[in-house]
């Protein structure tokens, strides 16, 4: 009977410590959670913020896309004890490029897909080459960019993601589109692009891609492939397909991650 007794007061006990360390635990996350900006953000040193309108134009089989949109950079440096890093937070939309029958996307992040979310960044592009420090640069950012600044072609890994939606209102027919280089002569074997233009801007940030594609409207989450509408963040970087993510921060719990 005493052993019987022991066990419960083991069992009980072993519940109390283990509904403690769920409320701690659950406790900490939270306030990781709270509290892990706005702690990073006191280590910021310098910032810059702007509204910059992006303009794309490409040969694709021989007929001429052009598209825009305005999107919002934030970047910051940001200095702990034994290091300093230069920070980058981009939002907006991707946008439709018009000139042909094709229905073609400009995304938000990095090709090729999966490999990078820190896309837009691109006015930061246009400082100045010379011995300046990070804090010089940004200085620049703020205060003396104005643009027109052609970004360039050539940097293959920065250029955006290009799609095709083969129909509008089927996330699966999504499919991206390979970059390739003009010939000797100047002519387009296939897709290229051939400006990426930035510009500052006094316009808020565009919206409304929504509207061309409403199956958007479904998703909730900044992670939720459009396709399936699985959500991971560990698809973050598998490539296993488009997120909301690459479509807006706009929409969805996108605000939350605005890379």
């Amino acid at each position: 009977m005493a052993s019987v007794v022991m066990h419960a007061r083991k069992s009980k006990l072993w519940i109390k410590v283990t509904l403690v360390s769920a409320i701690a635990a659950t406790a900490v996350f939270l306030l990781v959670i709270g509290l892990g900006e706005p702690l990073y953000r006191s280590y910021v040193q310098d910032s810059a913020n702007l509204n910059f309108e992006i303009r794309a134009e490409y040969d694709v089989e021989g007929v001429r896309y052009t598209g825009s949109s305005i999107w919002h950079m934030e970047s910051w440096i940001a200095k702990f004890p034994t290091s300093a890093s230069r920070q980058f937070r981009v939002s907006g939309e991707a946008f439709a490029l018009e000139g042909g029958s094709r229905s073609l996307f400009v995304l938000r992040r990095e090709k090729p897909a999966g490999t990078g979310y820190n896309v837009g960044h691109y006015p930061s592009f246009c400082e100045p080459v010379g011995p300046y420090s990070v804090s010089q640069s940004l200085a620049w950012l703020r205060e003396q960019f104005v643009g027109p600044c052609e970004v360039g072609t050539s940097a293959e890994a920065r250029l955006p993601t290009l799609i095709e939606i083969g129909d509008l209102e089927d996330p699966s027919s999504i499919r991206e589109l390979a970059y390739s280089a003009p010939d000797p002569s100047g002519a387009c074997p296939s897709v290229c692009l051939r400006s990426l233009e930035v510009q500052r801007s006094s316009l808020p940030i565009r919206t409304g891609i929504d509207q061309k594609l409403p199956w958007l409207r479904d998703l909730d989450f900044a992670m939720t492939d459009v396709a399936t509408g699985q959500v991971g963040a560990s698809a973050r970087s598998s490539g296993m397909g488009f997120k909301l993510l690459d479509f807006s921060t706009e929409l969805g719990n996108g605000r939350m991650y605005e890379l």
